[in-house]
């Protein structure tokens, strides 16, 4: 009898830990992260965790999501300079594979008009209000799931 109760109480056991186990994977929250770039090979943009750029380059915002369903998801990119306005906004849109997705926009600065006759003087001019910090916020559904920060120098 010892020995029954024995095997019944490791039975619910494992099927308890493999039940929670599968549980919480099922439950495991969307996670998302976002990683800039001015770098690229074969038209897709390079995992480089780049921070800093020049006023002349390609910018990369890249998409790293994890923990999803498979099924499509609209996201947008909300790009703000560094007077804190939006310059612009991106959708991008994600396909997930076994729960994993990535997706990619890029920025290209350009001078202000006449700007350019005047920059074999200076290469910023015309470049003013796009140096310094900007944000970028990754919005799932217009909730901000994901937020980070890039640096523009000229």
């Amino acid at each position: 009898m010892l020995m029954v109760l024995y095997r019944n109480l490791i039975g619910i056991s494992c099927f308890s830990i493999i039940f929670l186990s599968i549980h919480t994977f099922a439950q495991a929250k969307p996670e998302y992260s976002i990683s800039f770039s001015a770098q690229q090979s074969n038209g897709l943009p390079l995992i480089t965790n780049q921070t800093q750029f020049d006023c002349s380059d390609q910018i990369y915002t890249i998409i790293i999501a994890t923990n999803l369903a498979d099924k499509p998801i609209e996201a947008t990119l909300i790009w703000k300079n560094p007077a804190a306005e939006i310059q612009e906004k991106t959708p991008v849109n994600l396909y997930p594979v076994e729960g994993k997705a990535q997706g990619w926009a890029w920025l290209k600065l350009h001078k202000t008009t006449g700007a350019a006759m005047l920059s074999f003087l200076d290469d910023s001019m015309g470049m003013e209000d796009f140096i310094g910090d900007w944000q970028i916020e990754l919005l799932i559904n217009n909730n901000r799931v994901a937020k980070s920060t890039f640096n523009v120098l000229c």
